[in-house]
């Protein structure tokens, strides 16, 4: 009981809170890591950077596709990276309206440096993983699959509830 407010401490249903404290502290963490090895790509854009750097060229459209996030985010990301001139943007030869984004000659030699250093993060997940005895990335996965089939809403039967 929290002697303040009387009421009892309730963790499992601030679980999102945890897990963006989690987030932060593996976002700092890396940041501390890509200031030691000189990577200038933000942390929370890496995925959009590498999903650049895994195509010649592609459109903000289909890095939202691939990815399985909102286009707007996408686009926040983008902003950060051209400002850090490591991606262009280009009009597609064949529809003037699309936009082509591919990493600039920075880009590519951050993109090396990042897929060097990405075999010594997932050493140290995997070692994480070893002394937990289980693999979070698969647990949290198996928890969003049970969320996106049931959802909370259902789960807590506020949709039996009289109005």
């Amino acid at each position: 009981m929290n002697k303040q407010t009387k009421t009892p401490e309730i963790k499992d249903a601030f679980l999102g809170r945890h897990l963006e404290n989690l987030s932060q502290l593996i976002e700092q963490q890396s940041k501390n890591v890509f200031d030691y090895e000189n990577i200038q790509v933000p942390v929370k854009s890496c995925s959009t950077f590498m999903c650049i750097g895994r195509h010649d060229e592609i459109s903000s459209a289909d890095i939202a596709r691939e990815l399985g996030i909102s286009h707007q985010l996408v686009k926040q990301k983008l902003t950060h990276l051209l400002k850090l001139d490591l991606i262009s943007v280009d009009a597609d030869p064949i529809d003037k309206r699309r936009r082509l984004l591919k990493q600039t000659a920075k880009g590519k030699t951050q993109h090396t440096k990042l897929l060097e250093l990405l075999p010594k993060f997932e050493a140290v997940y995997e070692a994480l993983y070893t002394s937990l005895e289980f693999r979070l990335i698969e647990k949290l996965e198996l928890f969003r699959s049970e969320l996106v089939s049931t959802p909370l809403f259902e789960r807590a039967q506020f949709s039996n509830k009289q109005r």
